[in-house]
């Protein structure tokens, strides 16, 4: 990649062994002597804010919002009790979702630790964002659930296949999934994008993952793609050149719409909510890209 010509050769995993994806991806969104950093993997709202990042996903202020708005209809004024990891992300998240109870109309009955919440939570609405191993234990030990309950582990097929029936009618968070379909105007179409990744993942995956395409390596193309969209446009690999095109950068991807605010932070790309009913997810929110209604 040592001139922007060559990156019109970088098909979408077609020659490329995915034990090599991420050190391609590397050397494409962050290149030797840059400081600019493509970020796929870094959600909490003051990551995204950073100078010099260019950030592909939702930011986690936007998290839990998503899933309030799926149970709004059925679930009213709604008590909601939040269970948040340490750190950044945890602190985006518990924001974002404080200011989605007020908007709704719902009560925060409490921000807590994961080992902080009772077996049985006084609330209509329990929702988690912590790591993958705590959303897990929380989810096991829960004596009686509340009507709802949303969970960003959730949002990975890994969950399912590690509850069994106890993840039926959990919610979780998306960037995406591959059911999708819309239009785009960067990049290849989505069904050529998921066969290509399949092809390539599925000789990695271990036992008991899911079969199909999960958003991180979903999100991680995307990033690449429109890195080396970017570096087309900019005819540059210079960072100023590169991050002042990706600042005006509005396009749609395969992955969905990409576009950042004045203060860094990704904001076109919308987020969804998926449902695990009789053993698989379903989206159920946004309704238009709705695969099936919400169950309470």
């Amino acid at each position: 990649m040592g001139t922007p010509g060559h990156v019109h050769h970088l098909h979408p995993l077609q020659d490329v062994d995915q034990r090599e994806c991420p050190k391609m991806l590397c050397k494409v969104m962050h290149p030797p002597g840059s400081m600019g950093l493509w970020n796929h993997g870094g959600h909490a709202d003051d990551v995204q804010r950073l100078p010099g990042v260019v950030s592909v996903g939702t930011p986690g202020s936007r998290y839990l919002p998503s899933v309030l708005d799926a149970v709004a209809t059925e679930l009213p004024e709604a008590r909601v009790m939040v269970a948040v990891g340490r750190g950044a992300f945890g602190r985006s998240v518990a924001h974002g979702g404080r200011e989605a109870a007020e908007r709704l109309g719902m009560t925060i009955v409490g921000i807590t630790t994961h080992r902080e919440v009772p077996e049985a939570p006084n609330a209509d609405v329990l929702l988690m964002a912590g790591t993958f191993a705590e959303d897990l234990e929380l989810v096991r030990r829960l004596r009686a659930r509340p009507p709802a309950i949303g969970a960003v582990a959730a949002g990975l097929g890994m969950f399912g296949a590690e509850l069994g029936r106890i993840a039926e009618g959990i919610l979780g968070p998306s960037q995406w999934e591959e059911g999708l379909r819309f239009p785009i105007d960067v990049g290849p179409r989505q069904a050529e994008v998921i066969r290509g990744l399949r092809a390539r993942v599925f000789a990695t995956l271990r036992a008991g993952a899911a079969g199909h395409v999960e958003y991180p390596t979903a999100q991680a193309y995307a990033a690449g793609l429109l890195a080396m969209h970017c570096v087309e446009e900019a005819a540059s690999l210079e960072d100023d050149a590169l991050r002042a095109t990706a600042r005006a950068l509005r396009c749609t991807t395969f992955f969905g719409a990409f576009g950042l605010d004045a203060d860094g932070r990704q904001t076109e790309h919308e987020m969804l909510v998926v449902q695990w009913q009789e053993g698989v997810k379903a989206v159920v929110w946004p309704p238009r890209a709705a695969e099936a209604s919400t169950v309470i």
